[in-house]
């Protein structure tokens, strides 16, 4: 495990006067510096780099080791800001999973909530609180989507095909599953045919899901074997065969009953992009770098 070595790093950088330490394997890389002590590697990485998986603003930190960007200073700055950031929103996190052992919270809400002050106002704070700040997220996620997908819409579409608000809503929907399980967003995107909607991963040519809501029976097409499919789906759901491909039929407003296997099914293609394309990712980090 590479953060085994963690510490034979820190003895290193301790022992000189770098800023800035990096541990790899060739694949993820460690980066450190000293925020908390000068002089003293921190115990924790301010960033981690996965190229098997990389996103732009993580090619956009790395830029910032190339020769003419290459700023100690500046490096240093983001690294704080970025350590900043994932701490709170590690705090964030505790609070929404349980607010109420968090040591005042419930009494600021209950401060703030004037008229709310009967002997069960604790009691049902305690209770309710979770749902409505999961209620809240939710809500600020969707209008979030809902607001900059259906602002794109038109630029994607690439033909004289009409996407119908069926696609749309359910397009934002699968959106929205994928980015809660850690994917980018901007990965995401579709292309809209006469008789069906492909969801594609970066390039329109790379489908992994295929919605038929423009026929009589709508559906949705998953491009995976059809034994995987069926191991995350629903139990007794329906799995037939079309093209090939796995197949459900269900009507569009159910597309969240299929979370599962939507994120297994894009993390497939995404995985079998990389593993085809290997000289590209290479070649894209390379570009770069230089």
């Amino acid at each position: 495990m590479l953060a085994a070595h963690d510490g034979q790093l820190a003895r290193y950088f301790n022992a000189t006067k770098a800023e800035i330490s990096i541990l790899t394997n060739g694949i993820v890389s460690r980066f450190f510096t000293d925020l908390e002590v000068v002089n003293n590697q921190d115990k924790e990485p301010f960033f981690v780099f996965d190229c098997t998986n990389p996103t732009k603003t993580q090619i956009d930190f790395l830029e910032m080791f190339t020769a003419d960007k290459f700023d100690i200073k500046s490096i240093k700055e983001w690294a704080a800001e970025h350590q900043f950031a994932t701490r709170v929103k590690v705090l964030l996190t505790k609070i929404i999973a349980s607010p109420a052992e968090v040591p005042g919270f419930i009494k600021y809400l209950l401060d703030q909530t004037p008229g709310f002050r009967n002997k069960n106002a604790l009691r049902i704070m305690t209770e309710k609180l979770p749902g409505l700040m999961n209620d809240v997220l939710g809500d600020a996620v969707k209008n979030k989507f809902s607001t900059s997908t259906t602002a794109s819409i038109s630029a994607q579409q690439d033909g004289p095909n009409m996407t119908t608000e069926e696609e749309i809503q359910a397009f934002i929907a699968i959106q929205h599953i994928l980015v809660g399980a850690g994917k980018n967003a901007d990965d995401i995107i579709f292309k809209d045919e006469k008789n069906y909607m492909n969801i594609c991963y970066k390039t329109k040519a790379n489908w992994f899901l295929r919605l038929f809501f423009n026929e009589t029976i709508k559906g949705v097409q998953f491009r995976l074997d059809p034994n995987e499919i069926a191991l995350h789906l629903p139990k007794a759901t329906v799995v037939l065969t079309k093209n090939g491909n796995p197949y459900v039929n269900l009507v569009p407003k159910e597309i969240g009953k299929l979370s599962k296997a939507i994120v297994v099914t894009f993390e497939g293609r995404a995985t079998q992009r990389l593993e085809n394309e290997p000289t590209d990712l290479v070649s894209e980090l390379i570009q770069k770098a230089s």
